[in-house]
Order: structure tokens, then C-alpha cells, then sequence
């Protein structure tokens, strides 16, 4: 829902800002994927 969330926000406001080559919306979903993919990590690891 959140990588959603920031999809839909960068289609109202259309950033013009570039970090890496990549707005600012595909950087936040970037970084959101990482912590998703460590929250899943870490539960199969105290399972």
C-alpha cells in the first residue's frame, strides 16, 4: 500500500528534483523495498 501511496502522490505533484538519475518517487519506493525485503528477512529468521 505505501509503494502505492508514493506512486499516486508523484502522479498529483510530478517532481522535477533527480537523485542517482531517478525522481524522487522511485527513490522512495527503492528504499521502501529494501525495508520491506529486511522486515521479511527477519521474521523467517526468528521463526
Amino acid at each position: 500500500m505505501l509503494l502505492t501511496l508514493v506512486y499516486a502522490v508523484e502522479r498529483l505533484f510530478r517532481p522535477r528534483r533527480r537523485i542517482a538519475g531517478m525522481g524522487t518517487d522511485s527513490l522512495a519506493a527503492l528504499v521502501l523495498h529494501g525495508i520491506d525485503v529486511a522486515v521479511l528477512f527477519a521474521i523467517t529468521m526468528t521463526s
